[in-house]
Formats: structure tokens, sequence, C-alpha cells
């Protein structure tokens, strides 16, 4: 059986992306992966939540603020 995972923001193109592979490999064969880089707005995570909930696919979160916890950017915390 074909599995999909779907890179995963939470966001309007990701979530059409995610109905799609559900209505596509069924809710039990998708992979909703989101990643956390440490942003500010939370709001991306809490809606990637909400929506793999809805669809009731797995959610994965990949965390990568050690990799930005140096960078200067106004999108992260710190």
């Amino acid at each position: 059986m074909e599995k999909a995972l779907v890179l995963f923001s939470g966001g309007l193109d990701s979530s059409t992306c995610l109905a799609m592979a559900v209505e596509k490999y069924g809710a039990e064969n998708v992979v909703a992966l989101s990643v956390f880089y440490g942003q500010k707005h939370k709001k991306e995570i809490e809606a990637a939540v909400k929506v793999a909930d809805y669809y009731k696919v797995e959610r994965l979160t990949v965390d990568l603020t050690q990799i930005f916890k140096y960078r200067d950017c106004s999108l992260l915390e710190g």
C-alpha cells in the first residue's frame, strides 16, 4: 500500500495538500510532518495540530530550534 508524507505547516497550501493526500491514500496512510524552528508565531503549530486532528492523520514534529538558536531573524524567538 502506498503512503504519503506531507510537509505540513498548517497553512492553506499545506492543508490543501494534506486533504488531497487523505483523499488519495486514506487518513491511515498519511503522515503530516511539521517543523518547529523557534518561530515567534505559535499559530502555525496550533493550526497544524487542529487540521491534522480534523483529518485524523498522524502528525510528527521535528524540532530544529538548536540549528537556528544563534540566528538573528525577526521571525524567531529571542
